[in-house]
Order: C-alpha cells, then structure tokens, then sequence
C-alpha cells in the first residue's frame, strides 16, 4: 500500500517517460472536473 501513499510527482514521471505536457493548471483542470460533475449530476 507504501506505492500508493507517496507525494504527487508534479507530471514530472509522465513528462520524462511519456514526454507528456499538461496543458491547464491543476488547479483550474480541478475546477472544471468539478463543474462537469456537477452538470451531469443535475441531469439524472
């Protein structure tokens, strides 16, 4: 269970391996799964 308690990377392991880019800050990405959720929710 050790694997799954370890600090957040930052993309830095998908960056170097994946040459992955994230492109929206977390914290607004956050906000729009947040928001998605919440439309789909009133829908049901």
């Amino acid at each position: 269970m050790k694997r799954f308690l370890r600090p957040v990377d930052g993309g830095a392991l998908a960056r170097q391996h994946l040459g992955w880019e994230p492109r929206v800050p977390l914290e607004i990405g956050l906000a729009r799964t947040v928001e998605y959720f919440r439309d789909v929710l009133r829908k049901v």
